[in-house]
């Protein structure tokens, strides 16, 4: 993940813990820490949700542009993540190009 938003500024300015938010979007405390360390490469998309709505911004804050764009198509296909989103595109592509 390469974004410039900080998560662990906007969990100060809350006030909140890791533990708080870990609690509060149903994962590990030491997941919200290797977010904020960048340590994770590649969240799914709905962590990222439940960690953008713990932290109450927009999940696009967490993301680079790049992993944005993939983001909004991921949700516009109903996937869950990066990959289902890729396996969703090669599908429609496939429907298309056999049309």
């Amino acid at each position: 993940m390469k974004t410039k938003f900080d998560p662990r500024k906007r969990r100060h300015e809350l006030g909140m813990t890791i533990l708080q938010v870990a609690d509060k979007a149903g994962v590990s405390p030491s997941y919200i820490q290797q977010l904020e360390t960048k340590a994770i490469r590649c969240p799914s998309f709905m962590t990222l949700h439940k960690i953008a709505d713990a932290l109450g911004i927009p999940v696009r804050y967490l993301l680079s542009e790049e992993e944005n764009a993939v983001f909004l198509e991921a949700m516009r296909h109903g996937a869950r993540d990066e990959r289902e989103a890729k396996r969703k595109r090669t599908q429609s592509a496939v429907a298309a190009a056999t049309k």
